[in-house]
């Protein structure tokens, strides 16, 4: 029984493993104000250069379904802690693609932050992001990549392994007996 217990406890422990990684924000000083522009400085900072964009230009506070997924955006107050406006994004992805990034901009000049997510990761996730400088947010753009899952993470497959070779072990302990 105490075997079962701990199989329990690390099962649990590594499914908080199984969520995207953000990496950012990339200060970023665009060539020119314009969807292609944002793309164009994506690609370039992230290094996805299969990236395109699957929300354009959010301004927040709203849900978006679309063929990518489900997107949920909610503006945040100022923040003194970090000195920037920041937006919550919630995501959960169709089959076939994953998030790899955003851009926030925040309406004055050409300044954007880049933040780019882990490879393979990008199925589903919440992330608060700032918002350049201390302007509000203006829009939020979100890329995607191909990609997806299609077997288990690490995370996933450690508590396959930990429930076969339990089961194993118990069904040794009744054999035996």
């Amino acid at each position: 029984m105490k075997y079962t217990l701990i199989i329990g406890v690390l099962c649990a422990g590594m499914t908080s493993l199984a969520h995207a990684t953000l990496s950012g924000p990339t200060l970023v000083n665009l060539s020119n104000n314009s969807q292609a522009g944002e793309l164009a400085a994506f690609q370039e900072v992230s290094g996805h250069s299969d990236a395109q964009m699957c929300v354009v230009q959010s301004p927040g506070n709203e849900t978006i379904t679309n063929s990518f997924g489900t997107f949920t955006f909610t503006n945040l107050p100022f923040n003194p802690v970090t000195g920037h406006y920041e937006v919550q994004v919630a995501f959960t992805m169709n089959p076939g693609s994953v998030v790899c990034g955003f851009i926030t901009k925040n309406g004055h000049g050409n300044d954007v932050f880049v933040y780019t997510v882990s490879e393979d990761e990008g199925s589903s996730g919440t992330f608060t992001l700032e918002v350049p400088f201390t302007g509000a947010l203006s829009h939020i753009d979100v890329f995607c990549c191909a990609g997806g899952v299609t077997t288990p993470d690490g995370g996933t497959t450690v508590m396959l392994l930990g429930a076969a070779l339990g089961a194993l072990g118990m069904a040794r302990r009744y054999i035996m007996s």
